[in-house]
């Protein structure tokens, strides 16, 4: 099972991204103050999974894997949540496959 790093920039973003032989398109915005959120959606970009907030360090699809079987995965340098500077740098995301 490896790890595969979903390339971030920093600041509010979206992006599309290959998991598993899947098209997904992501969207990350920061809601101050409470922090960083993910939403998921299909290639065709019907939502999936919505307002997902970056907790670091647990499998954020954990209750979700009837949707998208995997993982993803937040780290940061400093085992700190995610702050509004430093998305690409200083806090990564990661996908695992199941």
């Amino acid at each position: 099972m490896a790890a595969f790093e979903i390339p971030l920039r920093e600041g509010a973003q979206q992006l599309s991204v290959a998991l598993s032989r899947q098209t997904y398109n992501m969207s990350l915005i920061w809601r101050d103050p409470h922090g960083w959120f993910i939403d998921i959606a299909d290639s065709d970009g019907a939502k999936l999974i919505t307002g997902l907030p970056l907790t670091n360090g647990v499998n954020l699809l954990a209750q979700y894997q009837h949707i998208i079987k995997g993982a993803l995965v937040v780290t940061t340098i400093d085992n700190e949540p995610p702050r509004y500077i430093g998305l690409g740098s200083l806090t990564k995301l990661y996908w695992i496959g199941l």
